[in-house]
């Protein structure tokens, strides 16, 4: 579902769209609403290029624990996401949909 500023608006004025915290109105874009990205992500290790993995006895956090290693980004120097590795992040914010939405 694709809605406008103003629906947006409309949906986190009735609850129907709850972010936490709500970010700045200057995020508010005309079919979008910009979240942040947390200062911590998590960076794939080196040696996991390239593994197999199968999904049926695959347990995603046992999987992240050992394939990842947590990165602090808040420092001047950031991050350089390079060709062909992933990251996980969260955001900031905490978004919540109803049914309808």
């Amino acid at each position: 579902m694709l809605l406008s500023d103003g629906e947006i608006q409309l949906a986190l004025e009735s609850g129907e769209l709850v972010i936490d915290p709500i970010p700045p109105s200057s995020s508010m874009q005309p079919a979008s609403i910009d979240l942040r990205l947390d200062s911590v992500i998590r960076v794939q290790k080196s040696d996991t290029a390239g593994i197999t993995l199968d999904p049926t006895e695959l347990d995603v956090n046992s999987y992240i624990q050992n394939h990842t290693m947590e990165m602090d980004i808040a420092s001047p120097n950031g991050h350089s996401l390079k060709p062909g590795v992933f990251i996980i992040g969260k955001t900031v914010e905490t978004v919540g949909l109803s049914n309808r939405l």
